[in-house]
């Protein structure tokens, strides 16, 4: 990598994260070459690389996501 590499933590219903890695998979990349793609298209277009075609209302709202807690090692 150039420069500094940071990390994330992305609250993930399992089946999707399923999914989305098969994909991945498939074009021969990693969940995290497949994120860092993604995230390079929403900075280039300023916006989403695709037309939503799933509605927010299908979506898991943040309050119902089960995030376990996370603490840096000092």
């Amino acid at each position: 990598f150039v420069g500094r590499s940071e990390q994330i933590l992305v609250g993930m219903e399992s089946e999707i994260m399923e999914q989305a890695g098969k994909v991945f998979d498939d074009m021969g990349m990693t969940m995290s070459e497949g994120s860092r793609t993604f995230l390079r298209e929403v900075i280039a277009r300023r916006d989403l690389p695709f037309e939503p075609t799933v509605p927010i209302s299908q979506t898991v709202p943040k309050n119902q996501l089960h995030i376990p807690e996370f603490t840096a090692a000092d």
